[in-house]
């Protein structure tokens, strides 16, 4: 079992970008069909016949998006007809050459379909073909003609859109890494002992299905005379004790492998696809490096455990196997304690 934080975060990273997309699609569809509503009255054409595509367009792209998902593909047929269509009414001038007004819807979609680096690059080199069009000879890129002022604050009030989408899109991606952050932080605290780092009985509940697959053999070790530990020299001697020996467990063992703070003083590790040969190897290890376990200015503290192993697969039960290493490392305790038994 996995936990999530879905109350707190319930989109993904993939699945807000197809939802974003999906909601750009749906709001292209209704802006284009108001607009070819609107003007099939009229004698323009061409227009007419522009619009018209991009109903069919934006009707396709939604059946699409929703067959395969793949929400990168439309977002950029979404942006070349939005930028097509922006440059088309800029150079026919629109109805009643209000065309250059849709031209501030672009910066917003361009910087949240293509993110601020690429966002800013596309919409830099669209201002720049706008000014282009705008301030060269009108008879070659533009059909109708537009007062210098009305120009002018056109491309000066995109900028000024351009830059405030910009920001605006700096300040969503701060924030979305400052909760993927916290998510991630939720997430680990949920899964891992405060102490020692390792794994809880959360953490290895989610493990349990991993372990059943894998296969090997459990170890299951306690600390000898952590009582004694702490009465002696103090709760934060035995906090840095137990620090210290699943710091040196983990330094013994595979990143494919699980270990586990199973109980105050108890520690379970997985090893697997490891037979009990080498489990003994592992775990008479993992002892011996505790045995000799120095701590700073405390040369007087020393710390041994008790490990018992037990094997894990399908003919043996998980929580069999974990009674199985509890029984042999409670006959390691017998026998003397800082030492390795099987059951």
């Amino acid at each position: 079992m996995l936990y999530h934080f879905n109350f707190l975060f319930p989109f993904s990273k993939n699945n807000l970008s197809i939802y974003l997309v999906e909601l750009f699609n749906v709001i292209l569809l209704i802006m284009l069909s108001l607009l070819t509503y609107l003007n099939f009255s009229s004698n323009d054409m061409l227009l007419s016949a522009f619009l018209l595509i991009g109903v069919t367009f934006s009707l396709g792209n939604a059946f699409y998006l929703v067959i395969t998902k793949n929400y990168k593909l439309s977002a950029h047929l979404i942006s070349i007809y939005l930028v097509l269509l922006f440059l088309f009414l800029v150079y026919t001038g629109g109805v009643e050459n209000t065309g250059p007004l849709w031209l501030f819807l672009l910066p917003p979609v361009l910087m949240s379909i293509y993110g601020l680096r690429k966002g800013m690059i596309l919409l830099s080199l669209f201002i720049l073909i706008i000014v282009m069009m705008f301030f060269l000879p009108e008879t070659y890129l533009l059909a109708t003609s537009y007062t210098f002022e009305f120009k002018l604050r056109i491309v000066l009030v995109l900028s000024i859109s351009a830059l405030l989408s910009f920001l605006h899109e700096l300040a969503r991606q701060v924030l979305m890494e400052k909760m993927e952050k916290i998510k991630n932080n939720l997430e680990y605290a949920h899964v891992r002992d405060e102490l020692t780092g390792l794994y809880n009985r959360r953490g290895f509940n989610n493990k349990v299905n991993y372990i059943k697959e894998s296969e090997g053999t459990l170890l299951l070790a306690d600390i000898d005379y952590f009582k004694r530990i702490n009465d002696t020299y103090g709760h934060n001697i035995g906090d840095l004790v137990l620090k210290e020996v699943a710091h040196l467990i983990e330094k013994s063992v595979r990143h494919s492998d699980v270990t586990v703070r199973w109980g105050g003083e108890e520690f379970l590790i997985f090893l697997a696809q490891t037979d009990m040969d080498n489990a003994y190897i592992i775990a008479e290890k993992i002892r011996k490096s505790i045995e000799a376990m120095q701590l700073e200015n405390m040369d007087d503290v020393k710390v041994t455990i008790s490990i018992g192993i037990s094997i894990v697969d399908e003919n043996i039960a998980l929580y069999d196997a974990i009674k199985y290493a509890d029984n042999a490392m409670y006959l390691s305790k017998k026998m003397g304690r800082n030492r390795t038994s099987t059951c």
